[in-house]
């Protein structure tokens, strides 16, 4: 994803439910968790080395392996490896659950109470189902939209329509659109 941050508060770049979560902390490091929604201490948050300037365009990236009980979670900014840390993991993968997905803000899972809304400017977030190596993020920043059938895309979100508060989905399974 590109992100350009506004302020030096924090803010949810991406939150799927109780699954995961990136966010921005003050500092300006990138914190990537996947947990419970209902007790924060099964999150276990690992951030980017690098600060994320504010005022200035950004491609951040994380990719997660899982391997039994524990998840190596890696950090890239501007295509390049800022950090990693092996954690406990949930072990979920990215599913078509019933578990909403919003951009720019977190949301409580039962009441869709936002909160935590980033201050600044998000567009072409991707998700894999594969984990993409360093030459293919570096790839992948330059290019503006994929191709619906490339191999591991599970979905695109462009952030091209305007001034709307509505992002679609370029992949053409995808049943509903996202609000922002």
């Amino acid at each position: 994803a590109w992100i350009k941050f506004e302020s030096d508060s924090s803010g949810n770049v991406f939150h799927k439910g109780a699954d995961y979560t990136i966010q921005i902390d003050p500092a300006g490091s990138i914190i990537y968790a996947d947990g419970s929604h209902y007790s924060y201490s099964g999150w276990d948050p690992a951030s980017s080395i690098t600060a994320v300037t504010v005022g200035k365009w950004h491609h951040i990236a994380i990719t997660r392996e899982v391997s039994g009980s524990n998840g190596k979670v890696k950090y890239y900014v501007d295509g390049k490896l800022e950090g990693e840390k092996i954690n406990a993991s949930s072990g979920t993968t990215w599913s078509g659950n019933n578990n909403d997905l919003f951009f720019g803000r977190y949301s409580d899972v039962d009441s869709h109470a936002g909160q935590n809304y980033f201050d600044g400017n998000i567009e072409n977030v991707r998700i894999w189902n594969t984990t993409r190596t360093p030459a293919q993020i570096r790839e992948s920043m330059f290019t503006s939209e994929y191709a619906d059938a490339t191999s591991g895309l599970v979905e695109q979100w462009l952030f091209n329509e305007g001034t709307s508060y509505v992002v679609a989905g370029t992949n053409p399974t995808s049943a509903a659109t996202y609000a922002n």
